[in-house]
This record gives C-alpha cells, sequence and structure tokens, in this order.
C-alpha cells in the first residue's frame, strides 16, 4: 500500500515552489511512495492485451521509478530510486501536461529548463528543443505543452 512521509512532503514543497515559477497552475495530485512491484501491478492493471503483462513487466522492473496516473491523480514514486526532485517534477508536469503524443520530450526539456540540469536529459532532444526554443521561445513551449495536440507540432 503506497504511503507518504516527511522526507517527501519536503521534496513536494520544493517541487511545487519550483513549478509554480513556470506554470501558474495549482499541482493537486496526490504523491506516494511505493515498492517496486506495486508500481509492477498498478501499472499491469491498466493493459488489457495479456501478452504484453510479462514483457511490460520485465521493462518495467528495470526503469519506471515515477508514474503519473490519470485515474485517481495520483504520482507513484518507486521507494529508494524515484524519490528524487527530477523525478517528481517529471511526474507532477505530466499531471497537469494536456499535449501528447510525443509526451516525453516536452517534459524532458521543462524539466531540464528548470532544473538548468543537461544530465536529465539526451544531448540530442536537449537540442532540438533549443532550436524550437529559439525560434519560438519559451513561453509558446509551455504553451503548447498546456495545449490539445501533438506535443512537436509548433
Amino acid at each position: 500500500m503506497p504511503w507518504t512521509n516527511d522526507n517527501l512532503d519536503t521534496l513536494i514543497t520544493k517541487a511545487r515552489q519550483l513549478l509554480l515559477k513556470e506554470f501558474p497552475d495549482v499541482f493537486t495530485a496526490q504523491v506516494y511512495i511505493c515498492t517496486q512491484s506495486e508500481m509492477i501491478d498498478r501499472i499491469k492493471k491498466e493493459i488489457t492485451r495479456e501478452e504484453f503483462k510479462g514483457e511490460v513487466k520485465r521493462y518495467l522492473a528495470r526503469f519506471v521509478i515515477g508514474k503519473y496516473f490519470a485515474p485517481g491523480h495520483v504520482i507513484w514514486l518507486v521507494e529508494g530510486k524515484g524519490e528524487t526532485l527530477p523525478t517528481l517534477l517529471h511526474e507532477l508536469l505530466h499531471s497537469i501536461q494536456r499535449c501528447g503524443p510525443h509526451r516525453e520530450n516536452i517534459v524532458n526539456y521543462v524539466v531540464y529548463k528548470i532544473l538548468n540540469r543537461p544530465d536529465l536529459i539526451d544531448h540530442r532532444i536537449r537540442e532540438e528543443w533549443e532550436e524550437i526554443e529559439k525560434s519560438v521561445g519559451f513561453k509558446e513551449i509551455k504553451k503548447r505543452f498546456r495545449s490539445e495536440g501533438d506535443c512537436e507540432d509548433f
């Protein structure tokens, strides 16, 4: 059963303060810590095709450390792996994101911009989005992020 603690509450406060500088939204998603197996089980419940469940489980066990679940408007962070500021920022951004498909690159770029941490984004994606920012500005990127349609449609 997912839980919270004082360290997570402090992390949530810091993340929301950083995000409110860029997005005037109220970030209302509830955030919890969970075990890796709880995360896997929750995601597998969302998968309707049985043949994908084993493959997805292997993938998730290695890579997913945080996830925003639209049903319930909650974020789960994997204990010991996902309880980081970049991961929480990433998932909080998903909780207010309206654009899709191509959801991940724009979120990764916004996290990079907020934290100024090039190590958080593949350099090719960063360079591509820096070119977009040069032509349309960061304000337009944030506007696209909050609008319906393809996240990469400029």
